[in-house]
């Protein structure tokens, strides 16, 4: 039976005050964003040194005992064995240091799930398959029980593709043959992502799988009937008989009812699938989970899904409900939740939802109905009642409970408005530093700035870097620098980016090595299978700039003494401000269902554009449907050259005439540059990135916001900047627009006891006047053990060369007192 939202978590959440849709009230609040500048941390922050440790999902109670003292949040997997003795524990001892429950893991993200129908037919909810199940797990039964892994028993919870109606009845039985108009829509899919295709290819000889379906019958006046649904496997299909044949999932009832013809049939979303032989070496191979794929179904958190009657809840308030009593239950010490991904959370992947029907009606929406994406919306919504609750039904967990989510790009979540971090996975750069997503460093902090300026406090925003590297693999040196030639970012200059680029915000950031999909062996570092041996795990990770090198002082830095600062003496002149004299930008569509105006100057440099109409964005494929075209005047624009583009930006709310919940969701504005009449080099690989370019992701706000962002010339020749407006209607402004040759990432920030310093260019290294942007202060090298030639603890004279794509973290070189009062005045 579903005991779901029975409202038994403990009083202390119960009359916790709402903290509403946490709009950022007043002039005042934006003032934060207004300018280039983040405000030094108040009491909300983590006011211990910089930098900040994390470990991130591989302790276990004697590894987290041997590294506790040196770390200042915990990301844990929810496994039992691990949470039971080591971080609710780890909680009580250190209340003051962040801990997160990973959502994700076993049963796979937070919007990745199974149906209770898919558990019982496996045999998991009760009996010797079960009992087999967690034995094998070594003690992780809880991971099978309701009220820790949602497993909703109500089939309108799911998203379906598109549909269709039977022509013929139902018959009764676990097994049976349905007519249907089109059978092609029911034929087995490929197995999702492409290296779960491939794996199970290798294991079976075929990448595909089978679909999962939903039987609806309709009620007495045609609606769907949602409270009869049953889910189950389609088997067979047979065009020319115009016919599927379909499993029936064993769930726990006593009989397979008939249905009437009319009865809705839909093949489920496939969001993730995992290949999992333990039921191919321990089941009959007539058993269901005999098949080594788990394929995992994606909850439909949009308004349009069905409504359960038994609870009265749609799927985003049930999930939430949910998490809110397993925190309560579980992990009654532990502060919140890092909600994991299997695509993206504010667009889909398109590929998933390709055919997705999220209203199911029968016909193809892929979330887009009644002018807007419901994927991200439905997101938005899940996260919305773990805060706030369902009124008359259950309490949300208002401000008591601590949030991150990924923000990997703009296709990710933008919920400043909810969530206390965003989570910067793998690196700051995507791609691994191998891919054309390598050129986004200048997107990524932009965003990784506002979180640090917008997140909800604690602010928990945190970098995680998970390659292998100069000073911790395997496989041997030649080895590591054979792969570094196909992924730069297997290096030391990478994390020191990706640290430096936390202590821009938070300082919090995460390094291991379990991450190397081509070269396993450079996992294997030195002292690595001992250590797993002794603790379960490997320990965590060091380096030279969480330890201030050979002196082995942790959190040397101190608190944040100026926000981070923009380093603009490197770049050139001004190339081009757009004024009362430049040529003016035309509006191209390449669908007639997108429409904007002629665009408007406002004043002597402001650019205004008003979109009138879009048509059904769901994600990537819709990008510059809808574009204007800016000429950049007299400019001969370099070959793969870097240019800083400086400019103020605001734009009206795409979501706020839906509901005030979704007010404060920014808008998503991409630039990129044409040169040379190329929008990406030849030699570039995909061939699909010469349609999208080198284009750079920004977000806009009601309120205007400084902006300065890096953009690369494919080619040679003149050029023109390239602003993409398709994701809804509403007006953008750009104000001041400004160009140089030179890369806008370049930033520093002072600190009680150094400053650090990164330099985000790709192309070039970087001479920075430190003795013009940090009169009087005295600072030398690190003195470190991993690089000696980075980290030499020379003293910094002047100037100060920073390779591309690399960073400095230098220490304080004069007395505490006159570092302050020299810092003071910066």
């Amino acid at each position: 039976m579903n005991t779901i939202c029975s409202g038994t978590w403990p009083r202390s959440f119960r009359g916790l005050r709402p903290s509403g849709w946490r709009v950022l009230a007043g002039a005042g609040a934006w003032l934060l964003i207004a300018g280039c500048a983040q405000d030094v941390p108040d009491d909300g922050e983590l006011r211990s040194g910089y930098p900040h440790q994390v470990l991130f999902r591989q302790e276990t109670p004697a590894m987290l005992e041997a590294c506790e003292e040196r770390i200042d949040m915990v990301v844990s997997d929810h496994h039992v064995w691990m949470r039971e003795y080591a971080v609710e524990s780890f909680a009580q001892r250190y209340p003051d240091k962040p801990v997160l429950i990973h959502v994700g893991g076993d049963f796979i993200s937070a919007n990745a799930y199974l149906p209770r129908q898919w558990m019982s037919d496996r045999g998991l909810m009760r009996g010797t398959v079960r009992r087999k199940w967690i034995e094998r797990r070594a003690g992780y039964g809880e991971v099978l029980r309701e009220d820790f892994v949602p497993m909703p028993d109500f089939p309108g919870f799911w998203l379906y593709e598109a549909g269709i109606d039977t022509t013929k009845p139902v018959p009764p039985g676990p097994r049976v043959t349905l007519s249907v108009p089109d059978t092609e829509r029911f034929r087995p899919r490929r197995a999702t992502p492409n290296f779960m295709a491939a794996s199970l290819e290798r294991l079976t000889g075929s990448p595909n799988v089978p679909r999962t379906v939903v039987l609806c019958p309709r009620d007495h006046s045609g609606e769907l009937d949602w409270s009869r649904a049953e889910l189950g496997e389609v088997t067979a299909t047979d065009a020319a008989a115009g016919t599927i044949a379909v499993r029936r999932y064993r769930a726990e009832k006593a009989a397979f009812p008939p249905m009437d013809a009319g009865t809705y049939v839909a093949a489920a979303v496939g969001i993730w699938d995992r290949i999992d032989t333990w039921g191919r070496r321990n089941l009959p191979e007539d058993h269901p989970l005999h098949y080594p794929v788990i394929p995992f179904m994606q909850p439909n958190f949009s308004p349009y899904a069905p409504v359960d009657p038994d609870t009265g809840l749609n799927a985003a308030q049930w999930f939430a409900c949910h998490f809110i009593e397993r925190k309560a239950k579980y992990f009654p010490h532990s502060d919140g939740y890092a909600l994991d991904v299997c695509s993206s959370t504010f667009f889909s992947t398109p590929k998933i939802i390709e055919r997705a029907d999220f209203n199911n009606d029968g016909r193809v929406d892929r979330g887009y109905l009644d002018g807007a994406s419901w994927w991200g919306l439905g997101m938005h919504d899940f996260v919305y009642y773990l805060r706030e609750g369902v009124p008359g039904v259950y309490a949300g967990m208002g401000d008591a409970l601590e949030l991150t989510w990924d923000s990997t790009d703009t296709d990710d979540q933008r919920f400043f408005h909810l969530l206390n971090g965003g989570e910067f996975e793998h690196t700051m750069i995507h791609g691994m530093g191998w891919s054309i997503g390598q050129h986004r460093y200048s997107s990524n902090l932009d965003r990784l700035l506002l979180w640090g300026r917008l997140a909800q406090k604690p602010n928990i925003t945190f970098v995680s870097n998970k390659h292998p590297d100069d000073a911790w693999h395997g496989g041997g040196d030649q080895r590591l620098e054979e792969e570094q030639r196909r992924r730069p970012s297997y290096a030391l200059s990478y994390w020191r980016l990706d640290l430096a680029s936390a202590c821009m915000v938070t300082g919090l950031a995460h390094k291991d090595a379990i991450r190397a999909p081509s070269a396993a062996e450079l996992l294997d570092y030195p002292g690595r299978a001992a250590e797993e041996d002794r603790y379960g795990a490997n320990l965590a990770l060091d380096y030279d700039e969480f330890h201030r090198g050979v002196e082995d002082v942790r959190r040397w830095l101190g608190a944040p003494l100026t926000p981070p600062r923009r380093y603009r003496g490197h770049l050139g002149p001004v190339l081009y401000a757009f004024d009362a004299e430049s040529a003016f930008p035309r509006i191209e569509a390449e669908d007639r269902r997108w429409a904007a105006r002629e665009p408007e100057r406002s004043g002597m440099r402001t650019l205004r554009f008003e979109v009138e109409q879009t048509g059904p964005f769901t994600g990537d494929e819709e990008r510059f449907h809808l574009f204007a075209r800016l000429p950049i005047d007299n400019v001969r624009f370099e070959p793969m050259a870097e240019y800083a583009l400086r400019f103020r930006l605001r734009g009206s709310s795409p979501y706020g005439a839906i509901a005030d919940r979704y007010r404060p969701i920014p808008r998503a504005v991409i630039l990129r540059l044409k040169s040379g009449g190329m929008l990406a080099p030849t030699s570039i690989k995909p061939d699909g990135y010469h349609k999208t370019g080198f284009g750079q992701e920004i977000l806009a706000f009601p309120e205007e916001r400084r902006v300065d962002v890096t953009l690369q010339a494919p080619a040679a020749g003149a050029g023109e900047l390239q602003i993409d407006l398709s994701e809804s209607p509403g007006t953008v402004e750009l104000a001041g627009i400004e160009l140089r040759k030179g890369c806008a990432d370049v930033l520093y920030r002072v600190f009680e006891n150094g400053v650090v310093v990164l330099n985000g260019s790709r192309e070039e290294a970087v001479e920075v006047d430190l003795a013009s942007v940090l009169p009087g202060l005295k600072l030398r090298r690190l003195d470190g053990m991993q690089d000696p030639a980075h980290n030499s603890g020379e003293p910094v004279r002047g100037t100060l060369r920073i390779p591309p794509e690399d960073a400095f973290f230098l220490e304080r070189a004069m007395p505490a007192g006159a570092w302050r009062a020299k810092a003071r005045g910066l």
